[in-house]
């Protein structure tokens, strides 16, 4: 976090995310999306121990400036008022705004007509008092054929970068790239260049973590006495990254690790003295925790704003159901559970690690 912190006074900006901050974070299908995993929230979470930070996912598929893809029956004009109005109804402190990738597929993309829609969707939210962050997208991933070459399109992805900067420059507002986000990790981390795969949120997180200049969470080597003693880490681990534990002193023989009593590993002592990569225990069973509760309460965030009957409800079909309308508000109190259940799951639990000898 002081890192984070660092960076944004060096810059004379305000950091992308701060404890105690109200996100709204907007966009297309790669943020939508990003509710069915998790991975990337569960990031910002574990950075921020006890930070109550509340992410409220915006997210709309084929999203853009004009928010034309949230207009439903209406005409592309109410697409913007719906954009904004669900945007300020939030509350925010804090709103990311990732646009640029659906505009970017428009071969007669006018950059200057680009500027002109983001100045004016951030004049439209300047009353919520929130800080902006320009969310620069990333490049269409390269996929094998059929699927077509994404040169062009990632050309013009470059020069939409380029003004976000120089907007974000002349308004004072910081900056996310999110350009590097497939470095580091596999090949095919979605399916079709845009949609990340089931697991493509998890291998970018470490990307999206250094974009938004969060502080390093990678834990470091446990170097355990085996006194018995309670310890507290700083960060929780990600699910399935492993942590090296090393320890000294044993004596011959096959020796394992036990975490508040449950046994995690076994190795010899040399191995010990090296080192054993371990991934299992009580905090991996926090952090999965963490992640399964911000994906739940996701979901019932999402049916609160995005109601799968909403013609029904609120629209013109309303006369047949919109007494249920009322039922809508009563998702609330759950996602509150929930928010206060993620930011108490956030805070690494003291752990108990023991060396027990199994065999001479």
């Amino acid at each position: 976090m002081l890192a984070l912190m660092f960076a944004a006074v060096a810059a004379g900006l305000s950091p992308p995310v701060v404890p105690g901050d109200r996100i709204a974070w907007l966009g297309g299908t790669l943020v939508e999306q990003e509710i069915r995993s998790g991975d990337w929230e569960f990031e910002i979470a574990r950075a921020f121990p006890g930070g109550k930070i509340i992410i409220r996912n915006l997210g709309w598929s084929g999203d853009t400036l004009l928010g034309e893809a949230r207009a439903g029956f209406g005409s592309p004009t109410e697409g913007f008022k719906a954009l904004v109005s669900q945007t300020m109804a939030m509350k925010p402190t804090v709103i990311w705004l990732q646009y640029g990738t659906n505009e970017a597929f428009a071969e007669s993309l006018d950059i200057k007509e680009f500027r002109s829609r983001y100045e004016r969707l951030l004049d439209a939210l300047s009353p919520s008092k929130a800080r902006f962050v320009l969310v620069i997208p990333p490049p269409v991933e390269s996929r094998p054929s059929p699927l077509p070459d994404p040169g062009a399109v990632n050309g013009r992805l470059a020069r939409i970068a380029d003004e976000i900067r120089s907007l974000a420059a002349s308004k004072g507002c910081s900056v996310v790239s999110l350009e590097k986000l497939w470095e580091g990790s596999p090949a095919g981390q979605t399916t079709n260049g845009l949609q990340m795969t089931p697991g493509g949120y998890r291998s970018t997180a470490a990307a999206f973590t250094k974009a938004l200049g969060l502080a390093s969470t990678t834990p470091t080597p446990l170097e355990l006495a085996n006194d018995g003693k309670e310890t507290i880490d700083k960060f929780l681990p990600s699910p399935g990254n492993p942590r090296l534990v090393r320890t000294t002193g044993l004596g011959q023989g096959s020796h394992e690790l036990l975490i508040d009593g449950e046994a995690v590993a076994s190795a010899d002592a040399a191995a010990w003295k090296e080192g054993v990569m371990v991934s299992k225990g009580a905090p991996w069973a926090q952090a999965a925790s963490l992640r399964e509760k911000i994906v739940a309460k996701n979901m019932q965030f999402f049916h609160r704003w995005r109601p799968q009957n909403e013609t029904y409800l609120f629209g013109f079909r309303k006369h047949e159901q919109g007494n249920n309308a009322r039922e809508i508000p009563q998702f609330d109190p759950f996602i509150e559970k929930a928010e206060a259940e993620i930011d108490r799951l956030s805070v690494p639990a003291s752990v108990r690690y023991q060396i027990r000898k199994v065999s001479s």
